[in-house]
This record gives structure tokens, sequence and C-alpha cells, in this order.
């Protein structure tokens, strides 16, 4: 299965700026004013190659963009992923809401991008397991820690190809400040604002939900 689903791909986004200068008069030179920074709007977000049996397995969440379904989570944010038999991926997502209570939601997905399988396509069931449809590619692993033999990753970073949502994931509730600051670099790298990720509190992490720009990875 493992050697079915690796495949190649390797994706960048640029941001370019240019700056001008003009030379004048006699003796004197002059420098002109630089001429103003120009950026390019980020393109969809892209997946890198994603071994999907290294991605199996329960993922916490550690930051996402605030999303309305997040009201009924306080703390503990949870995402498993196994293989059902017909190919496609189990999604069981699960936090704990007000007062303890835990809040599960399950739905599939399915394998959007067969060249990286670093892109799917998620339904979820909602009442009365009636399925959501959300569209197209919904769920994009834009980053994920290196790949090291055949280990699981130790951390993702996902979200929609227009970046209206966006999760830093991790096998563990806890980053320690070297994998933070990889991580805070691959936010910004993927065309993330850092300031609409807010992070999630985790038993024995994060305490506090703050916007993931303000994190201090040191922990001070």
């Amino acid at each position: 299965m493992r050697a079915q689903i690796r495949r190649a791909l390797t994706a960048a986004t640029l941001t370019t700026a240019t700056l001008g200068a003009v030379l004048s008069g006699g003796l004197a030179t002059a420098a002109a004013a630089p001429a103003p920074v120009q950026t390019q709007a980020p393109g969809p977000l892209q997946p890198v190659p994603t071994d999907l049996s290294r991605y199996l397995g329960t993922w916490n969440q550690l930051a996402s963009i605030p999303a309305f379904f997040d009201v009924f989570c306080v703390r503990d944010t949870q995402a498993r992923y196994s293989l059902n038999d017909d190919g496609t991926v189990r999604v069981q997502n699960r936090c704990a809401g007000p007062f303890g209570i835990p809040v599960p939601i399950e739905g599939t997905a399915r394998v959007s991008d067969p060249v990286t399988t670093g892109a799917l396509q998620v339904t979820f069931l909602a009442a009365f397991n009636q399925p959501v449809f959300l569209g197209g590619t919904n769920y994009v692993v834009a980053a994920h820690s290196p790949d090291t033999l055949d280990e699981d990753y130790t951390w993702a970073l996902v979200g929609s190809p227009d970046r209206s949502t966006g999760f830093v994931l991790s096998r563990t509730p806890a980053l320690d400040e070297a994998q933070w600051r990889t991580v805070l670099a691959a936010v910004t790298d993927a065309g993330f604002d850092p300031c609409r990720l807010n992070t999630t509190v985790t038993t024995g992490g994060l305490q506090t939900a703050q916007p993931l720009c303000t994190l201090d990875p040191s922990g001070r």
C-alpha cells in the first residue's frame, strides 16, 4: 500500500520585490526613493508529496483559523485518520466541549491528487448521518515534518486551497521551541497570515488561545 501511494511533487510560491535608483547631476549623484514593494497574492495552496500511510493516525490540533464549529470545542481537538477497505480515509474528529463534554464528528476523505496524495476531498456527516458536501478538494497538506525513513510525520500544516481554513497538527499535544520555529516558518512560506490562526488549548500543551503571530516559541 505504501509503495502505491507515494508520489513526487514540489511546489513553491515566490514573492518578489523591486527597487529603482536614478543617477543625476554633474559631480553629485542622488538616489531616487525606493520603488514600492510589489507583492503578488499567493495562488491556491499547493500540496506537498505525502506518504498517506505515514500520515494516518491521531493528530492534535495546535492552532487553527477560527470557524463556526469552534464554538463547540473548548480544548483538546483531535483528528484520527484510518484507512477504509475501499481505499478511502475514515475521518474521526473529537474535542472537549463546554463542561468537558466530548464532541465527535465523522467523515470520509478521498485522495483528489494521486500525484502527491497530499490533497483530499473530505465529506463530513452531520445530524442523522447525512453527508455535508464541501465541494471539491478542501484538505491540502501544505507542509509536514521532513521525511525520515518509515517514521510517521510528527507535525503537519493543512488547509483549504483558498486558505479560508488552516490547521497546525501535531502527534503530541505540545511542540518544543525548535519545532515551533519550523512550523511558524512553514505557515508564512505557505502563504498563511499567522495572525489569522489561533492556538488551541491542549492538555499538556498551550493553556491559552492567542493569535499564532504573538506566540513566543521559547515559552517565555
